[in-house]
Parts: C-alpha cells; sequence; structure tokens
C-alpha cells in the first residue's frame, strides 16, 4: 500500500469478507462455476450489502470446506447443531 504524505497507516489486516472472484480463486473454481453452485445452493450462503455487493466470509469457506463442501443446508444445519456428519 502506498504512503501518502499525511496518511495515516494501519497495520495489515487480513480480509473478513471477500468477493465472488477471490472466494472462487481460494477454492480454485471458475468465477461461473462459482455462481452456478451458488444459485444451486451448494455454498455457504453469501452476506449481502445492498443489492450488488456480496461478500463471502473467509474463514467461514475454510470451515465449510473442512467439513467436505456440504450443501447449504446441510452446512447451515451442521453450523446451528442440527446434523452431524460422518467422517
Amino acid at each position: 500500500m502506498p504512503h501518502y504524505k499525511g496518511m495515516k497507516t494501519y497495520p495489515r489486516i487480513d480480509r473478513l469478507l471477500v468477493p465472488a472472484p477471490v472466494a472462487a480463486q481460494a477454492c480454485e473454481l471458475s468465477i461461473s462455476a462459482w455462481w452456478e453452485l451458488n444459485k444451486a445452493g451448494k455454498l455457504p450462503r453469501p452476506i449481502r450489502f445492498g443489492t450488488r455487493a456480496t461478500r463471502w466470509n473467509l474463514d467461514e469457506l475454510k470451515a465449510w470446506v473442512a467439513a467436505a463442501c456440504p450443501d447449504r443446508d446441510t452446512w447451515e444445519a451442521m453450523r446451528s447443531g442440527g446434523v452431524s456428519r460422518a467422517k
């Protein structure tokens, strides 16, 4: 990050929320495949800010992958304590 005169510098903050292209890349998917999976309910539910800003929680994506990428309904049930997946 460039430093400009008079601009405060802050410590680097890792992203908490990422847009679809970053989330897709993190999961090694194309952006079109990412949106298809989202539409089919196979990804964790995104966070929407208004009508045009959609983000995914990076920590949630990591946990979702660690849980073997369950569909959205199963994932939400797992997170609420309603479903236990066999390993």
